[in-house]
């Protein structure tokens, strides 16, 4: 990517050069009337096709110089002018440069040409005061003069626009790529000097006298070149083997981290590709921020599994424990002897800009540039990538929240830079594939690696980390199901949750889940998952006989067995493609609940690991079980209201904290309904309480038909109702407001023969997490907009404001 200020550069030169050109050109056709420089012309193009690319720039010096000093000397500075210029050209075009490194050699070369022609000139008329000389000593010091020139401006002006391309030093980048090629400035001077000397005597011929030199130079430059080239591959393959070792430490830490798997090489591709785009060209530089970017979470390995793999957002306590592993991560790193500053940008990764960051609070600049690089890309890359608590986002969200902390967390010319190349750079990452190797594969990305293959990571290297990874799966598993379990009461989440883990530790087809229904002797198949679930659905096993029953009798586990005594007698006949099982007994404190089935379609598929993995998991899930079966066998008498049928005020303190533990988890509102019969008193009081019960009970059946299954209506005392509605707002829940009120004034019931009776309903609303985090909240809310509501009811009714208890 060219910057602004190279443009303006070579835009510049280029006019500067072509109007040179231009000019000589033009007085080239005026004085010289002898084709005889075209041969110089020509040997000088010749001899460009044996230019030498210098090591680690873009480059190439050749011998072609030798026949512009010899321009100057037998023809004068605009001959020598043209002859370089087209030389530069020709080069240029010769090995396919792009056209704005085409325009710029030539513009270069003929400026550099024609300023060191005049320089000889000068210095020649100073010294010897004569426009010409042949004697050896006379054009010693002006010709060296000229060379001196012509390499400072040549060179000077390739160091230039590199480094603007780079937003490097252009003194450093001359001194250490450019410096030591002026030997063959001056070795072209002498050789130009002889052939001048000899010119006379044997004419144009006396070239040939020159060539041993110009040979010379030649293959001493590309002898010296070829070796130093071999000797920087060989440093570029020793680099290849130490981001190699590096990566290897880092796929480790991320086989560990189960949340955020595949990231490091994310935040890699990123950060590279972010680096490059914002002119780092210093390879030592690309390195560090390479390989900073693949070990910034080394500092993970101080931090619980618990913690790190944990799928809701963490405490307070937690959060503190997370934010240690930068500064871990630097001391582990600190062992290390990385020839480039790998370790301050992994310990300041988690700077912010505005100071606030950790571990050091450093502001602005004081950030190493490299760290605020792996920032923005741990950042984004985590925006853009699934996690438990919530999906990828789309480029654009994550973009625009990167964009709005600009400034505060970020570099702004950073986050600007990624802005730019942002969907490039994410359209390769999506396509790298784990057992892609290291940087230089990256090849569209890192410029300086286009002609390296990546290497296939070994098969040993593959297996150790799916060893890695598959460790932490079976803790984070555990973990996650024991947790998760104690969400909830409700039977069929049970079976739900444990089917659904189970997937994460061992394989199966399909998997069952029986529960023993003691009334019949039978185990039944209660929740069923994967193939053929249809079928097993409802599959009864006697008890003590057949696979699973003998299983469940005898409290016996096992794993690798034929399955067909089990299934045979389903439709479809799977056994053909079920043929291995494992079944796992479900008891607590001795007393039977049932059995976990597996069924695998190839045989031999259940190791050790698995029985003794599935042996912790049937404890866990047999006390979750019980604890549903057994909340299922007491919600009628304690959680039930028996006069409506609804559940009663325990039941509301008992669902909501399970209800708000869901929404806090998964980010969804909750909207609670505050509800007051008017008018219901007067009811009770003129014709009794049994007309009033009625008039309960058919409240409550206009309240249940009105809202969703998943929603829950509650009789929380007397003639008050409660609505929990899940995963609503409040501005999802206005229309139901009104169509409840309408339909529960519309209900008219015969207290007596010709005595209808009617009531209202006052309802107030609240949500989580706007208007409150708990249920006490919610509620002193919603009552509070109940009043509210039956007050302007009243109003509208009567035309008068009543005084009501509660009310200001």
């Amino acid at each position: 990517m060219v910057n602004l200020s190279t443009k303006v550069f070579v835009s510049l030169i280029g006019l500067a050069g072509l109007s040179i050109f231009g000019y000589c050109a033009y007085q080239t056709g005026l004085t010289q009337s002898s084709p005889a420089w075209v041969l110089l012309l020509f040997l000088s193009l010749l001899s460009g096709n044996f230019a030498i690319k210098l090591p680690r720039v873009e480059a190439r010096i050749s011998v072609s110089d030798t026949f512009t000093f010899t321009a100057l000397l037998l023809y004068g500075p605009y001959v020598a002018t043209v002859i370089g210029a087209l030389d530069g050209l020709a080069m240029s075009l010769r090995f396919r440069f792009k056209p704005h490194r085409q325009f710029f050699n030539f513009s270069a070369l003929a400026i550099s040409a024609w300023i060191s022609s005049q320089a000889f000139v000068v210095v020649n008329q100073i010294l010897y005061r004569s426009p010409s000389v042949r004697q050896l000593q006379q054009l010693l010091i002006p010709l060296g003069a000229a060379a001196l020139v012509h390499f400072v401006l040549n060179t000077g002006l390739v160091a230039a626009v590199l480094a603007l391309s780079a937003r490097t030093s252009v003194l450093k980048t001359w001194r250490e790529h450019l410096f030591w090629v002026s030997i063959s400035y001056f070795a072209g001077a002498s050789a130009a000097a002889l052939i001048y000397i000899f010119v006379p005597v044997v004419s144009i011929y006396s070239i040939a006298i020159a060539a041993p030199i110009i040979l010379i130079i030649y293959f001493t430059y590309k002898t010296y070149l070829d070796k130093v080239s071999q000797a920087y591959a060989h440093v570029k393959e020793l680099s290849r083997l130490h981001l190699s070792t590096i990566e290897s430490l880092a796929m480790a830490i991320d086989a560990k981290d189960q949340c955020t798997h595949g990231h490091v090489r994310g935040v890699q591709v990123f950060a590279t590709g972010l680096a490059q785009a914002m002119g780092i060209k210093d390879e030592k530089e690309l390195r560090a921020i390479a390989a900073a970017a693949l070990l910034h979470d080394v500092g993970k390995l101080a931090i619980p599994e618990y913690i790190l793999n944990k799928p809701g957002k963490l405490t307070e306590a937690e959060y503190q424990k997370m934010k240690i592993h930068p500064a871990v991560g630097a001391d582990i790193l600190s062992t290390v002897n990385f020839p480039f500053p790998v370790v301050p940008y992994v310990r300041h990764h988690h700077e912010r800009w505005d100071g606030s960051g950790y571990p050091d609070g450093l502001k602005g600049e004081e950030i190493p540039l490299g760290a605020r690089i792996v920032a923005v890309a741990d950042n984004y890359h985590a925006l853009i990538s699934d996690r438990p608590y919530r999906p990828a986002l789309p480029r654009e969200e994550a973009l625009d929240i990167i964009r709005k902390n600009s400034g505060k967390m970020f570099d702004p010319r950073v986050v600007a830079t990624l802005e730019e190349i942002g969907a490039e750079v994410e359209k390769q990452a999506s396509e790298l594939e784990f057992n892609e190797l290291h940087l230089e594969s990256l090849k569209t990305i890192s410029k300086s690696s286009r002609d390296t293959e990546a290497t296939p990571r070994p098969a040993r290297s593959l297996t150790a980390l799916k060893d890695i990874s598959s460790s932490y799966n079976e803790v984070f598993a555990l973990y996650e199901i024991a947790q998760i379990l104690g969400t909830t009461l409700n039977l069929s989440e049970t079976l739900l949750i444990i089917a659904s883990k189970l997937g994460k530790i061992l394989p199966f087809n399909t998997c069952v889940i029986y529960l023993f229904d003691r009334q019949k002797e039978q185990l039944v198949a209660e929740h069923a998952t994967g193939d053929y679930a249809e079928l097993f659905n409802g599959l009864e096993v006697p008890f003590g006989s057949k696979l699973t029953g003998w299983v469940v009798a005898n409290n016996q586990p096992t794993i690798n067995v034929d399955p067909s005594e089990d299934i045979n007698r389903l439709p479809g006949h799977p056994i053909h493609k079920l043929c291995n099982a494992g079944v796992f007994p479900l008891s607590y404190e001795g007393m039977v609940m049932g059995a976990i089935a597996v069924y695998h379609q190839f045989t031999n598929s259940y190791t050790d690991d698995h029985l003794r993995i599935m042996e912790i998991v049937s404890r866990q899930a047999s006390t979750a079980i019980h604890n549903a079966l057994t909340y299922e066998e007491t919600k009628e008498d304690a959680l039930t209201d028996r006069l409506t049928g609804l559940p009663n005020s325990r039941y509301l303190y008992v669902m909501f904290e399970q209800e708000l533990n869901k929404a806090k988890r998964y980010n969804h509102p909750i909207t609670l309904f505050t509800m007051d019969l008017d008018g219901f008193k007067r009811i009770n009081d003129l014709y009794g309480h049994p007309v009033g019960d009625k008039v309960l009970m058919e409240v409550a059946k206009i309240l249940k038909s009105a809202v969703r299954a998943s929603d829950i209506i509650i009789r929380y005392a007397g003639d008050e109702f409660m609505a929990v509605l899940t995963q609503t707002h409040m501005n999802q829940a206005l229309p139901l407001v009104r169509r409840i009120q309408s339909s529960v004034e519309a209900l008219r019931m015969e207290a007596l023969p010709g005595r209808p009776v009617q009531v209202g309903l006052s309802i107030g609303m609240a949500t989580y997490p706007k208007d409150g985090q708990t249920l006490d909240e919610l509620m002193v809310k919603s009552d509070r907009e109940m009043y509210r509501d039956k007050r302007e009811r009243q109003v509208q009714a009567y035309g008068i404001a009543l005084k009501l208890p509660g009310m200001d």
